[in-house]
């Protein structure tokens, strides 16, 4: 088919083609704002005999045009772009433009491909309510919360197109479907520019169908996300995946190139030919158009003869004309059109790139792995400058001493190996020259390793990185790879420190007390048993009878010599007696029993209580310091603090020394002047690994995700973060912290039951000094009773009854 002539003012023409179908058309402008007007011409158009109507109007002159249409049975094609929906059915009526339910289909397919949750939807007059509210209904279906926001080319000259994207990018709203017209298009794409929401973090989808000169330089912003969706058009970035910018449209033989507009009036001048065409070859059909002149007056009015039949004709039309693919659906809306999706991108001359196209049958085909191109892939081999400092065990670093370039192992190194081979990057690890992870200074600026990822020295920096809200105000956190709080570490008390009287232990001094004082207490009851009972062998005469039953030092003798299991001689007779002295032998063996079992705990395992085992704790005593790295979070975290138990904490560490390595502030704590905290995490490491020396309190404070620093808005942190969920998923993390903590400690739970502990001569010296000491006390008695009993002490205490007996015989004698 060969349109001849090229239409360069529309107005009339004519087509023939290879089979002699000849086909005139006149183009009339009426004044859509009159509508007696535009019923008038339309029958001066049917009065001159047409053989249909092309309606290029709005929606108020093409829903009167389609009422004429419909009761002539004259065929007609609506070029509307506003959504009307006219009442009734007709099977002569088609519209060439789609229905804006197939374009809202294209935006939401895109976002389900993306699965973005939260949208913004900027329209103007263009977009009618009925399409927007489909569009929001559709993206809410798809779970998607969408933020309508209208604007207008007025908006600029006042500013308040400003203040709008300002409320967009103060929600975080980074999502943004655009659906203006194109003279709109350069000043929203030049505030969004000038309020930095055309970087890496923010998307764009904008869905336009021509572009211009102006607008294309407006999307050639560097390292913007941006994709474009425009109708594809046959012969136009079909060779490679270049995208058409084109403003105008050639047609598939190259004969003729005009406007869009133009291109579509010219399409539904093909669209009747080719169906003239089918009625003459198929059916046999020339005399189209016989049938009487019309008389808009009368009633009932004449319909065009085969009209109806030629309306069905034209439904049926499948064809490529130069917008593409020409096909109705039911309704009789276009459905053969098809869609490019162009992504900015940096690398391209045009700054746009095909990544795919969408059509009815086969929707979105995506032909590249990623629909933004500009957002990141890889780094292409490329080495990277990587912050990172010794902490255990998370970086563990070795090689040091040998003067050689130290090596780094640990849970980070592990995630950044991942890290390494999927984005294709080498790394160097620098240290950070202060040693401190980051921190504010005093005058703004950030020293430590935030810093460096700041001021843009590294690329990034790895670690235990608490997230932290003042940190985020000038770099960006990866998705956290563990959780982690904050722990309390303290030098673990000597348990051991009065070892030499452990075999004491078991019973505490209130019970020894208590033992010692029964032994006196039952004693003393059973010498008055013995005494005063008239039926012990001694009030009896019995021959068998023994003195010492009498006298309270043989009965004291008696008890202990029970409790210590030696027996008793003589044991009592009375009944009263057997019963003190038997249920003493019961008390002495529960006593006993008790004790050995006590005993054997506490010779194969060593417990020393906490001295600290909470922030409060610490806070409520003097005698340990609370000690933290210096220019850390948790350091900010007292420093800013305002007042309760962070504040005091602050107060305590005013004269502590500073540190900024766990080393040194391990050997403070182990002066035992000194309790230090860091990450739970690595407070674990150091216990399990020597738990004879620290001890870790059980609460833990402040929890957080720890994650590695990136510069503000870096591009590769979206894909970071995915990444490092996916190794989350898989249980790698997980299983790369198994590798580097140990699993258990030698003062486990575990390993108190599984073996018995040697004592040492220290842990028994204990019952020799007693035994000492009780030898020496009978040695000195030894020397007091052998003093006592000899002749010259003998013979002064003789002379003392000699002198006082006289005064004691005078005073009974006088008493009586």
């Amino acid at each position: 088919m060969v349109v001849t002539r090229t239409l360069e003012h529309i107005g009339q023409g004519k087509y023939i083609d290879d089979i002699h179908t000849n086909l005139t058309w006149t183009f009339r402008y009426v004044n859509t704002d009159n509508i007696l007007q535009t019923v008038l011409a339309v029958c001066s158009h049917l009065e001159n005999k047409s053989s249909g109507v092309i309606a290029f109007t709005s929606c108020p002159t093409a829903t009167l045009l389609t009422s004429q249409a419909r009761t002539l049975k004259v065929p007609e094609i609506l070029l509307v772009k506003e959504t009307c929906e006219l009442k009734g059915e007709s099977q002569t009526i088609v519209k060439l433009l789609p229905h804006f339910s197939e374009e809202n289909e294209i935006l939401t397919d895109i976002l389900k491909y993306m699965g973005w949750t939260d949208t913004a939807i900027i329209y103007d007059r263009t977009l009618d309510s009925m399409s927007l509210q489909d569009l929001i209904f559709r993206f809410s279906a798809s779970f998607s919360r969408s933020r309508p926001m209208s604007i207008d080319i007025e908006l600029e000259r006042n500013g308040t197109l400003t203040s709008m994207m300002q409320q967009l990018k103060d929600y975080m709203t980074q999502h943004i479907f655009v659906l203006v017209q194109e003279t709109i298009l350069p000043h929203l794409l030049q505030t969004a520019a000038e309020l930095e929401m055309t970087r890496a973090q923010f998307f764009w989808v904008i869905m336009v169908e021509t572009l211009s000169a102006e607008v294309t330089s407006k999307l050639a912003i560097s390292g913007s996300n941006l994709i474009l969706v425009r109708r594809s058009f046959p012969g136009v970035g079909k060779t490679d995946s270049k995208c058409s910018l084109f403003t105008h449209i050639p047609d598939q033989n190259g004969l003729w190139q005009g406007i869009l507009e133009d291109a579509y009036v010219i399409d539904s001048v093909l669209t009747f030919a080719e169906t003239l065409g089918r009625a003459h070859t198929d059916h046999g059909m020339d005399n189209y158009t016989n049938y009487p002149s019309i008389d808009c007056s009368a009633r009932p009015y004449p319909t065009l003869p085969h009209g109806e039949w030629l309306g069905g004709l034209l439904t049926q039309s499948s064809f490529t004309g130069i917008t593409g693919q020409i096909s109705f659906n039911s309704r009789g809306f276009s459905d053969g059109a098809e869609y490019e999706v162009c992504s900015s991108y940096d690398e391209t001359p045009n700054n746009l790139y095909r990544v795919g196209v969408w059509n009815n049958g086969q929707r979105l085909q995506l032909t590249n792995q990623h629909m933004f191109m500009n957002t990141f892939k890889d780094f292409a081999g490329k080495q990277l400058l990587i912050a990172g400092r010794l902490a255990l065990p998370f970086m563990i670093k070795s090689g040091e001493d040998t003067g050689e370039t130290p090596i780094f192992t640990g849970l980070c190194i592990d995630i950044l190996e991942e890290l390494a081979s999927h984005f294709n990057f080498s790394y160097v690890i620098k240290e950070p020259p202060d040693g401190l992870y980051g921190a504010p200074n005093d005058d703004g600026s950030w020293n430590g390793m935030v810093g460096m990822v700041y001021r843009g020295e590294v690329d990034f920096a790895i670690g235990p990185f608490t997230v932290t809200s003042i940190r985020e105000t000038v770099i960006d956190f990866t998705k956290p790879f563990i959780e982690d709080g904050v722990g309390i570490i303290t030098r673990r008390p000597d348990g051991e420190s009065d070892k030499m009287f452990k075999m004491f232990k078991p019973f505490a001094p209130p019970v020894w007390g208590c033992i010692a004082l029964s032994v006196v207490v039952v004693g003393i009851l059973l010498w008055l048993v013995n005494k005063y009972s008239p039926y012990t062998a001694y009030n009896m005469e019995d021959d068998d009878g023994s003195p010492d039953q009498v006298t309270l030092t043989g009965n004291l003798w008696v008890i202990f010599g029970s409790y210590m299991e030696q027996g008793a001689d003589p044991q009592p007779t009375a009944i009263s007696g057997r019963c003190i002295l038997g249920f003493w032998w019961v008390f002495t063996i529960l006593m006993a029993s008790t004790y050995t079992a006590n005993l054997a705990a506490f010779l194969t395992v060593s417990i020393a209580e906490k001295p600290i085992n909470s922030l409060t704790e610490l806070s409520s005593q003097t005698e340990i310091k609370p000690l933290v790295k210096h220019s850390t979070n948790l350091y900010s975290l007292f420093k800013e603090a305002e007042g309760g138990v962070y504040s005091t904490i602050w107060r305590q560490m005013s004269g502590n020394p500073v540190v900024t390595e766990a080393a040194v502030a391990l050997d403070q704590v182990e002066t035992g002047q000194y309790a230090f905290m860091t990450d739970r995490t690595q407070l674990e490491y150091i216990v399990l690994s020597d738990c004879e020396t620290y001890a870790l309190a059980d609460e833990i404070f402040n929890t957080a995700g720890l994650g590695f620093v990136l510069p503000e808005n870096a591009p590769f942190l979206k894909a970071f973060n995915f990444h490092i969920m996916r190794m989350q998923e898989a249980g790698l993390i997980q299983k790369w912290k198994q590798k580097w903590w140990p699993s258990a400690d030698k003062c486990s739970g575990s390993g108190r039951t599984s073996s018995a502990t040697t004592l040492g001569l220290d842990s028994l010296a204990g019952p020799f000094f007693v035994y000492i000491s009780v030898t020496s006390i009978a040695i000195v008695s030894l020397i007091i009773e052998t003093v006592w009993s000899s002749k010259r002490v003998e013979d002064f205490r003789a002379k003392l009854r000699l002198k006082f007996k006289p005064q004691i015989v005078e005073k009974q004698t006088k008493s009586h």
